[in-house]
């Protein structure tokens, strides 16, 4: 076994399985932050906001930077399997 696959067996058995509002709340919910903020910051650095659209946008960079180390994203979207 080489030393990736004992990472990625590792990473799987630490992260848990999303319950039903996790999976809801990061299918629908978490998206409208990450893309109303963007839209945010260009009306800010329009109206001459430079320093508030500035924090506004690494307050963006950062939330989407945890969400995709934190959140298996394509797992929110597969389909159940029939059993389960």
């Amino acid at each position: 076994m080489t030393r990736t696959d004992k990472n990625n067996k590792q990473a799987k058995a630490e992260t848990p399985a999303a319950n039903g509002f996790e999976r809801f709340f990061y299918r629908y919910i978490a998206w409208f932050p990450l893309l109303v903020m963007p839209m945010l910051v260009v009306e800010l650095m329009g109206d001459g906001q430079h320093g508030f659209g500035a924090v506004v946008a690494l307050i963006h960079a950062v939330l989407v930077f945890r969400f995709v180390q934190v959140v298996n994203i394509p797992a929110l979207f597969r389909k159940k399997a029939p059993g389960a």
